[in-house]
């Protein structure tokens, strides 16, 4: 593998070999979180989410050190962490679990609408249904999702249950996948800088288009910045006024979707439960790999997940407001559909 020209593009051997990024509950850090996350918490945010700005204010100075860590790394780092052993789990009731994650994860940034419901707690789970149809997300089902980052600054997962086989983690480093296309053909690479149409898959506010059309790079002063879903790309193509790929723009992709996939550039992780993993979408991409799952519903793999708004991240290109909304740091990003509703459910 040929050697990369910059300290924040990491290959897989890099980040095994500096494992700086895993991080873990400590039992300090999960009785402050117990007692913070109390059941007043959980009955007020699912009444009303925007209670959890006034829950956020109370926090404990340590989880907000903690977050703030997490945060650093995300921005300043690798852009990952995997932080272990979130007993709360099998510790307290789920609901209570579930609204400590929302909670904690307030700390780390704010979070975003994840859906054209509102939903600002994901469920990732499979719902039996196809990603080739192209009003589905690809989350909502057991396939391979493919390398893509998220409309929003960072993703959070809390892995409640794994599948019994497969649905393996993968991430990736965008600007060391940019600097080998780089070594490999300066001119596909190039190419990766142009507007492309992305398919919204239905979810979009009755004033835009249905697709957005943003480069899957930009640079951000000096910071490679991504934004990609291969799938929604091609699905564009189903809108007649959607710019189309010209074939070396194509060529371009494949090459970028090669190298994300090479084993030496991503690095896989095996989600256990009580793992919770926060991903920077500007500087990493992510995927997960087909599972099988459990006949039992009670048993099927569950995660949840948060989308957030990162205080003190990098400045965004005019073009993302298409898709983010805005480009403020701290309160951007998210699906808008023309209004502003916003809930937390605990069931999928």
């Amino acid at each position: 593998m040929a050697e990369l020209i910059s300290s924040r593009a990491w290959l897989r051997a890099d980040l095994e070999s500096d494992v700086s990024w895993q991080l873990e509950w400590t039992p300090s850090l999960l009785d402050a979180l117990k007692t913070w996350a109390t059941a007043d918490m959980v009955a007020a945010v699912q009444n009303e989410p925007t209670s959890l700005n006034y829950f956020v204010g109370s926090a404990p100075e340590k989880l907000i050190e903690f977050a703030q860590e997490i945060r650093t790394n995300l921005i300043d780092g690798a852009g990952l962490c995997l932080v272990k052993g979130y007993s709360l789990l099998t510790s307290v009731n789920f609901a209570q679990a579930a609204v400590g994650f929302v909670a904690f994860g307030a700390l780390v940034g704010m979070p975003r609408r994840q859906n054209a419901a509102g939903h600002l707690l994901g469920h990732v789970v499979d719902v039996g249904l196809r990603a080739d149809d192209p009003t589905v997300r690809i989350y909502q089902t057991n396939q391979r999702q493919s390398f893509h980052t998220d409309s929003t600054d960072a993703v959070a997962l809390l892995c409640v249950r794994p599948a019994p086989r497969g649905g393996l983690s993968l991430v990736a480093n965008a600007e060391a996948a940019y600097r080998l296309m780089v070594q490999r053909d300066p001119a596909l690479a190039k190419r990766m800088f142009d507007p492309v149409a992305t398919d919204r898959r239905g979810e979009h506010a009755p004033d835009q288009n249905p697709w957005f059309e943003i480069p899957v790079l930009t640079w951000s002063g000096d910071r490679l910045t991504c934004i990609y879903q291969r799938q929604y790309i091609e699905s564009a193509a189903r809108f007649d006024d959607a710019p189309r790929l010209d074939p070396e723009h194509r060529s371009a992709l494949d090459l970028f979707d090669e190298i994300l996939n090479d084993p030496l550039v991503h690095a896989p992780m095996q989600f256990e439960s009580g793992d919770m993993q926060f991903v920077h979408n500007h500087s990493l991409l992510h995927d997960r790999t087909a599972f099988e799952d459990h006949a039992d519903p009670g048993l099927r793999r569950h995660l949840l997940r948060l989308w957030l708004s990162l205080p003190g991240d990098r400045e965004l290109a005019p073009s993302f407001a298409q898709r983010y909304g805005s480009v403020t740091v701290g309160d951007r990003g998210g699906i808008s559909v023309g209004d502003d509703l916003a809930t937390i459910s605990l069931v999928p």
